[in-house]
């Protein structure tokens, strides 16, 4: 059944409220490159817009899971074969240097390689094939600069004869820092109270992937850190006259934004 529009009303954009999520049906965590095939199921998840959010959760709506699958028994892995940093699931940015080992028996050359999500259908090459065996050294220096999102990443080792050994890692790229704004006080606000009296610092932090934390700084001199939202705490109001506020929010992958510079007056009644 087809639904008829007014001219002009018709909808333009694809829904992107229900998204699809990619997971391990024993676990409830995100599939991986290793989950087994038999136990991937696609689950299609509600996720509201970061000013939703506080209204979903009382709602009791079911968030999409935020781990990854990591109970998969890799034992067949060869130990001559493998990235130790950086760690998978991690979160990275700007120029990394990926280091492990590529030195089996035989060895012949090996490459590092990404792709997008967690089982790409297309591979980038990092760098030129290389023909020096490795032990717990570099591999290469990836630069990431430009890319955001889940990535796969893999090295490939061949040996003499042809034979393929690969090891691969999920990490997640975050190359844009967070958006912080102050909500209280306002600018040029003043606030009459006594030295025992406190009052409300609020400020909105939003970020692609995640938040680390928060800090607030009064004057220059950091007074708090908020690791969970809301994002907000109270200032004793000791000193009369005009005060500096700016908010620091960092990342999970290291980016730092800071926010406008808001200066308020304290008043005594």
């Amino acid at each position: 059944m087809s639904e008829v529009f007014i001219n002009g009303t018709e909808p333009i954009t694809f829904d992107n409220l229900y998204q699809p999520y990619l997971v391990n049906k024993e676990t409830g965590k995100l599939a991986t490159l290793n989950t087994p095939i038999d136990l991937v199921e696609e689950r299609i998840y509600l996720v509201p817009p970061p000013e939703a959010a506080e209204w979903a959760q009382l709602a009791g709506l079911e968030r999409p899971p935020q781990e990854y699958d990591t109970l998969t028994d890799l034992g067949d892995q060869h130990p001559d074969v493998r990235i130790t940093t950086p760690a998978s699931f991690s979160y990275l940015r700007d120029d990394i240097v990926v280091r492990g080992y590529a030195n089996p028996e035989d060895f012949d050359y090996y490459r590092l390689q990404y792709g997008n999500g967690l089982n790409p259908t297309r591979w980038v090459q990092i760098g030129d094939d290389n023909s020096k065996q490795v032990r717990g050294g570099t591999l290469a220096r990836w630069k990431t600069e430009g890319l955001n999102g889940l990535y796969t990443l893999q090295l490939v080792v061949v040996d003499d004869d042809g034979h393929i050994s690969t090891h691969a890692i999920h990490v997640t790229v975050d190359n844009q820092p967070p958006h912080v704004e102050i909500l209280l006080p306002e600018p040029d606000q003043a606030l009459r109270g006594n030295s025992r009296q406190e009052m409300v610092i609020e400020v909105e932090v939003t970020d692609n992937f995640g938040v680390e934390r928060v800090e607030f700084y009064v004057d220059g001199i950091k007074v708090d850190t908020v690791t969970t939202p809301p994002y907000s705490i109270r200032w004793r109001m000791r000193t009369i006259g005009e005060h500096e506020i700016f908010i620091r929010a960092i990342d999970f992958a290291g980016n730092v934004a800071e926010s406008d510079r808001v200066l308020f007056t304290v008043e005594r009644p």
